[in-house]
């Protein structure tokens, strides 16, 4: 919605500049792609534009502009635009509105058309709201720059995911704190069954000696449940991510979990 604008973008500064707010948060992280980058604008991406001397409220033009009509958060409803924004904001719009099709079953072509906004007016929004989150997440962790930017980026996803979900239910339910209580009790026992999980694989080849293997598969085994026990570690830590950020957006609604 159009009126929510301001309030999404105090959640996209609060993960795109923190409390940098005097400077914008400048910053040329060496393994950052998007180089110079304040107020969460890239010079990558925004070659003809001053980085440093950008001001916020050119930013907000430009965030206006280039992500928040493309990726048609003036036309979803209250949760599903601050998702779609997030994510366009963090890989593009094309990308985000793609995550969204996805969350709501419809055809994935990254153009937000008559079908998808159908869709996003009649869908049950929490449960599309943490399909979208999750298959946001599951492109992040399959990124190169995961082992440098993971943790941020888990972080503001899981942010991004309880906020929407507080702001869906606010509008849809009398319930939002025991909303938000539940989603967090949920990622917590996900969290741990994952956790538990990533011993497993160290155990999935039975009783065969690895010895009484050849090389090449011995090492192609050992890669192999490596990897699952990293997925399943990254999983668990996104879920822990994802309790917190329900229990703090359970806190803001007046009443302490």
């Amino acid at each position: 919605m159009q009126a929510n604008f301001p309030r999404i973008m105090d959640e996209v500064f609060k993960h795109e500049v923190g409390s940098k707010w005097k400077t914008g948060g400048l910053t040329d992280h060496p393994k950052d792609p998007g180089g110079l980058t304040k107020w969460g604008i890239a010079q990558r991406s925004h070659p003809s534009v001053d980085i440093r001397a950008l001001d916020k409220l050119d930013a907000l033009m430009i965030y206006e502009r280039e992500y928040w009509k493309p990726c048609r958060g003036p036309d979803l409803p209250t949760g599903l635009d601050l998702v779609s924004m997030d994510g366009a904001v963090n890989s593009g719009p094309a990308r985000s509105i793609k995550w969204l099709q996805r969350a709501l079953m419809v055809k994935a072509d990254g153009k937000a058309g008559p079908k998808t906004l159908k869709a996003a007016r009649v869908a049950a929004r929490v449960p599309a709201i943490k399909r979208a989150c999750a298959t946001r997440m599951g492109f992040l962790q399959g990124l190169r720059t995961f082992a440098t930017f993971g943790r941020g980026w888990s972080r503001r996803v899981a942010e991004v995911e309880a906020v929407a979900v507080s702001l869906a239910a606010s509008e849809t339910s009398a319930h939002t704190r025991e909303i938000l209580l539940t989603e967090a009790q949920q990622a917590n026992v996900t969290a741990g069954r994952q956790n538990k999980a990533t011993a497993a694989p160290a155990s999935a080849a039975g009783g065969v000696t690895l010895t009484d293997l050849p090389m090449p598969l011995v090492a192609a085994l050992v890669a192999t449940l490596t990897l699952a026990a990293i997925i399943l570690w990254r999983k668990s830590a996104h879920n822990r991510n994802r309790a917190r950020a329900y229990h703090r957006a359970a806190i803001k609604t007046g009443v302490s979990p």
